[in-house]
C-alpha cells in the first residue's frame, strides 16, 4: 500500500514538474527531480523487501 501512494505521489510530481516545464516555469526541475526522489527512494525499499522474501523462499 505505501508502495502504491509513493508510486502516484511520484508520479504527479513528475508530472506537474513536466507541465510546468512545458508551460515555461522556472524551477519545474525542483519537482520533477523530487519526484524521482520519492519514486527512487519507494523502488529500493520495494526491490530491498522482495529480494529478502526471494531469499528466505530460497533458503527453505
Amino acid at each position: 500500500m505505501i508502495f502504491v501512494a509513493g508510486l502516484l505521489v511520484s508520479v504527479f510530481l513528475i508530472g506537474l514538474g513536466m507541465g510546468l516545464w512545458l508551460s515555461g516555469q522556472p524551477h519545474s526541475y525542483a519537482a520533477i527531480l523530487a519526484g524521482l526522489l520519492i519514486n527512487g527512494i519507494v523502488h529500493f525499499f520495494f526491490w530491498e523487501k522482495f529480494w529478502n522474501l526471494l531469499k528466505s523462499l530460497r533458503a527453505r
